[in-house]
């Protein structure tokens, strides 16, 4: 999710050698005998996981029960973590 993400998101991977999403994820499977059969459905999935907790946190501003002081940056990831899920889901052939 980092590559996705801000963290590595427009980062220059190969000057800080780092792999990309596509080689990490190939390393993955290689190392652990297995295959993601589609790639973006799991990325479309763990976004919208996001998407959840986001908008929890959401609520919790609304409430007036969020404690933490970096809640409303959470929550403002809601809508472009959501767009980004749509878009993965497009791509692993949502319609």
């Amino acid at each position: 999710m980092r590559w996705i993400m801000p963290g590595l998101k427009g980062a220059d991977l190969k000057v800080a050698n780092i792999p990309s999403m596509e080689e990490a994820a190939r390393i993955y499977c290689d190392r652990t005998n297995t295959t993601l059969p589609d790639f973006n459905w799991y990325l479309s999935y763990n976004l919208f996981r996001l998407v959840g907790i986001t908008q929890g946190i959401a609520g919790r501003i609304r409430d007036g029960t969020a404690v933490n002081a970096r809640a409303i940056e959470s929550a403002n990831r809601t809508v472009p973590l959501a767009k980004a899920s749509w878009e993965y889901a497009q791509r692993a052939g949502a319609i």
